[in-house]
């Protein structure tokens, strides 16, 4: 979502730099789950990684990976605001410098995509526009 540095930049098929930076965002439990005492199965331990709280037997759960790294993690007591400032804004911002660039969220079916989709969506229009403005009383 984010521009990236070092190891996450590539060749693309133009011979340009190309930038990758995945970030994950865990919901908060939904009221019907919460009221029905659900336990998340995921959990952020800190602003990279996540791990999967398998239900699985001890034996099980050493066939399957529990933790995962990615660029940036928010955790389900995170903002909207704060994925877009932290994970999203400098890529909205670098399309006013004529950067191609996308945002986009992948994802189980109601894991909450459109919801945060949606807000930084906002956010990005808001910034672009407030750009325009500024630009505007400099001419």
């Amino acid at each position: 979502m984010k521009m990236a540095t070092g190891e996450d930049q590539m060749q693309g098929s133009s011979g340009r730099e190309e930038k990758i930076f995945v970030s994950v965002r865990l919901r908060p439990l939904s009221v019907r789950e919460r009221v029905r005492n659900d336990v998340a199965d995921w959990e952020c331990i800190n602003d990279e990684t996540v791990i999967y709280r398998s239900h699985l037997s001890i034996s099980e759960r050493s066939m399957y990976p529990t933790a995962y790294t990615f660029d940036r993690v928010f955790g389900p007591e995170c903002c909207t605001k704060d994925v877009y400032d932290q994970g999203a804004k400098e890529v909205a911002l670098s399309v006013v410098s004529g950067i191609h660039a996308s945002v986009f969220a992948y994802g189980q079916t109601s894991s909450g995509k459109t919801y945060t989709m949606s807000g930084i969506t906002d956010y990005a229009l808001a910034d672009i526009y407030e750009y325009i403005e500024k630009v505007k009383l400099t001419l």
